[in-house]
């Protein structure tokens, strides 16, 4: 049973600079998730090198988009402390709005590099899973994304309250959701079926494990469900329709449906 609020979410100084378990864990869900994007992206035919590139995009975008939504989320703060907005060191990052930024830098990339989207969030999909459960790890240890209280025998002390550790289901989550696409990526029937297999399992697995988030001030929609909730419907909802999509456009393509060995 771990007391959350006797470990300190600062993992070490530079100088002056305090660096803090949660971007640890971000910048090592970062290198892992690059490296087995690499060797995904080698099967559609490009360099592994190029991971590291739609990397940076990618990075780049979900922190924008991620911060973004937050400042959305904390609009009465931010609009009376508008110098706080750029400050991301000081924390503030929705996953639901990095996932999107992420996708949109990715998508970014790919255009300007003139290659089809498809195969390249194929090769990120894992990686995504992989880099959000060690990120999650990161919450835990700075005591944000908190559950609510239980009795039960794996709880974490925090505010001086056995709470869920919801952290760690999302990080599990994540991290079993990333072996699952590893493995599914040898069997997918189109480009772009992995990707939409992941937004159909996060956006559920999303949707279930919030209800025993306890850190939402309110649930505002029909009284039982979070904002977040909403959304990781919505992330649901767009992975059938693209689904459908993608696999009424395979089938009015000439010749067998294309596989990946």
């Amino acid at each position: 049973m771990w007391n959350l609020d006797q470990i300190s979410p600062v993992a070490f100084r530079i100088g002056p600079k305090l660096i803090y378990w949660y971007g640890v864990f971000v910048a090592v869900g970062f290198v892992v998730g690059i490296a087995v994007a690499g060797r995904l992206l080698r099967r559609e035919g490009l360099p592994a090198a190029a991971a590291g590139d739609i990397g940076v995009w990618a990075l780049v975008g979900g922190m924008l988009g991620g911060r973004l939504l937050y400042v959305l989320t904390e609009w009465d703060y931010y609009v009376r402390n508008p110098l706080e907005i750029p400050r991301i060191d000081h924390g503030g990052l929705v996953y639901l709005g990095g996932l999107a930024g992420g996708i949109l830098g990715i998508y970014l990339y790919v255009r300007r590099q003139s290659l089809s989207a498809w195969p390249v969030l194929d090769a990120f999909s894992p990686a995504l899973a992989l880099g959000h459960a060690f990120g999650r790890v990161g919450c835990l240890l700075r005591g944000c994304c908190y559950g609510t209280p239980t009795r039960l025998p794996w709880g974490v002390w925090l505010g001086g309250e056995l709470r869920h550790p919801t952290p760690l289901y999302a990080a599990a989550m994540n991290a079993l959701l990333a072996l699952a696409l590893i493995g599914f990526y040898r069997h997918r029937r189109f480009p772009g079926q992995v990707f939409v297999f992941y937004l159909l399992a996060y956006g559920t697995g999303r949707f279930l494990t919030d209800f025993l988030r306890g850190d939402f001030p309110s649930r505002p929609i029909m009284g039982w469900m979070a904002t977040s909730q909403l959304m990781s419907l919505t992330v649901v909802m767009a992975g059938a329709l693209l689904w459908r999509a993608r696999t009424r456009a395979v089938r009015r393509e000439p010749g067998p449906l294309p596989t990946t060995d």
